[in-house]
């Protein structure tokens, strides 16, 4: 039941500062983030290669990834904001209709944002909860009287996703074990078949 009730809360806050941020400056918020994944990298490494040939400055490897790739994702991070501050000042600004819309709208997807922050969290305690049980027992209570919670096990696409490694349960399937043609053959031998 906390779970729960500290789940509402945090959607009505996030509710609250969609509605006050619009929805136009929260995508464009969004778009910057997956702007700064995909290219800062990129960008990181085109201004090595160009600050080592013509400006003849070197500094170790790992750091100076670590400052161009930082000074990459503020630049494109701001960039991508600002043009999204841009564009609403000049297409919703002053519009009363489209202001509402604008502000609706980023509630809506400031309950949407936050209800898949949730579930992600929920997902994640879920696939721990032995961990969980084990070191802190009394938060299963907890877990356990939460809707949430269990709605997020009984639906949980985390421990589904190909970046997750699959458990093996190898006590329930039966070992491989070479035929007795298999065996006698290699036995002489001492080589494994080979398997492709």
């Amino acid at each position: 039941m906390a779970i729960d009730i500290a789940a509402l809360v945090i959607v009505f806050v996030w509710a609250v500062f969609g509605y006050r941020k619009g929805f136009a400056r929260q995508l464009f918020g969004l778009l910057a983030i997956v702007c700064v994944v995909l290219f800062s990298t990129p960008m990181a490494q085109i201004a090595e290669h160009v600050l080592a040939d013509e400006a003849d400055i070197t500094m170790p490897g790992a750091r100076m990834r670590v400052v161009l790739t930082s000074t990459c994702a503020a630049f494109i991070f701001i960039a991508v904001s600002l043009v999204g501050v841009f564009l609403r000042h000049t297409l919703i600004k002053g519009i009363k209709p489209a202001e509402k819309t604008d502000h609706v709208l980023g509630m809506t997807l400031g309950i949407i944002e936050s209800a898949i922050g949730i579930y992600v969290i929920m997902c994640v305690f879920a696939m721990a909860r032995d961990k969980i049980d084990k070191y802190i027992p009394e938060a299963g209570i907890y877990l356990d009287q939460s809707a949430v919670y269990r709605t997020a096990d009984a639906y949980n696409a985390v421990a589904e996703s190909p970046f997750t490694a699959p458990k093996n349960d190898s006590k329930d399937e039966p070992k491989d074990e070479p035929s007795g043609a298999e065996s006698d053959a290699d036995a002489g031998t001492g080589k494994s078949p080979r398997t492709l």
